[in-house]
Formats: structure tokens, C-alpha cells, sequence
């Protein structure tokens, strides 16, 4: 039997207010970000985010695109998913 994968896609509407609760409980006890986020706070553009996606499945296992990255960084910088951050590398 071959080894499974995991693709993680983009947030909807549920998936912000489960963001919202989260980030929320961690700002009342003071540990907001988190040390993915961080780096995922890092991104400049779309090469980063290609680089750090790599080093994500290379760690954990879990394939993760980079617009996935780049739309959880916009929503952690600007609180919506996008923005007018896009750029091409």
C-alpha cells in the first residue's frame, strides 16, 4: 500500500471563524503569532512562498500550496485572506 498524501486547500468562511477563535483565545493569553506564522509572515512573494511550502512538506509531510501560504499570510498582515499583495517571481 503506497504512503497517502494531504493537500491542504484555501479557507472558507467556516475556516476564517475557526482563524478568528483561534488567533483570538491566543491574543487573550498573549502568544499571538504562532512559530508558523511567523515564517509564514516572512513571505515576500510567490518564490518564498514556493520555498517555504517545500520546507513544510519536508518537515511535516503535508503538502501545502503557495497560494495557500500567500493567502494565510494576507490573512494574518491584513485580516482577510487577500489583498493586493500578489506579485510574480
Amino acid at each position: 500500500m503506497g504512503q497517502s498524501t494531504r493537500s491542504i486547500g484555501g479557507l472558507t468562511p467556516y475556516d476564517l471563524a475557526i482563524m478568528q477563535k483561534f488567533y483570538g483565545d491566543r491574543l487573550v493569553v498573549g502568544e499571538l503569532p504562532t512559530a508558523f506564522d511567523r515564517e509564514v509572515i516572512k513571505i515576500e512573494g510567490e518564490k518564498d512562498a514556493k520555498e517555504f511550502a517545500k520546507k513544510v512538506a519536508k518537515k511535516t509531510g503535508i503538502t501545502v500550496n503557495k497560494t495557500v501560504l500567500l493567502i494565510h499570510r494576507n490573512a494574518l498582515v491584513y485580516g482577510k485572506p487577500t489583498s493586493d499583495f500578489w506579485t510574480t517571481d
